[in-house]
């Protein structure tokens, strides 16, 4: 899946900006040096917590790791009209999302290739999603995995977060 080679490629990025080795960054994560790695070079579907952890700490919101290399106008392009929702309640804005469209959670779940459980899990915050599950999930909204972990945030917030992660991808630690 490109997302998780494009995560991955920015994981690295970010790290190595920093002047950590895969180590480092792994521990500083509290994740495994393996796990890291296989992150890296995009070949290991990773949690959302699993993101949140690294991205953490390499200093950036997990948001950004997906999106560092679009453009502005990407960006915002796949973030236009959407509903108000909270941000980063994945779960409650998947609800809402579906509501929106007045899809029952079955016809959700067979439009994602997912249980109606594990649908119903996740809407209900009691599941920790994978990012292949929530692309999967994004794609049968009709939306781009970007719009749908962004939901809550305007355009301008989401650029805030990508131009200081941008910035920070290019500094060297001294």
């Amino acid at each position: 899946m490109f997302i998780l080679a494009e995560i991955g490629r920015i994981t690295a990025q970010l790290r190595r900006a920093q002047d950590l080795s895969q180590l480092q960054a792994a521990l500083n994560a509290h994740v495994s040096l393996s796990r890291w790695q296989q992150i890296e070079h995009g070949c290991r579907n990773a949690t959302i917590d699993t993101l949140r952890r690294m991205a953490e700490a390499l200093g950036v919101p997990p948001l950004v790791l997906g999106i560092l290399s679009w453009s502005d106008s990407e960006i915002l392009s796949a973030l236009r009209h959407l509903p108000q929702a909270k941000p980063f309640q994945t779960g409650q804005n998947i609800a809402l999302l579906r509501k929106t469209q007045g899809l029952s959670q079955r016809a959700l779940a067979q439009r994602a290739h997912v249980s109606v459980s594990r649908l119903r899990d996740l809407e209900h915050g009691c599941a920790n999603v994978t990012i292949s599950l929530l692309a999967h999930i994004a794609k049968g909204l009709g939306i781009s995995l970007l719009a749908l972990c962004a939901l809550g945030l305007s355009g301008a917030q989401v650029l805030d977060m990508v131009h200081r992660a941008r910035a920070a991808a290019q500094m060297k630690a001294p």
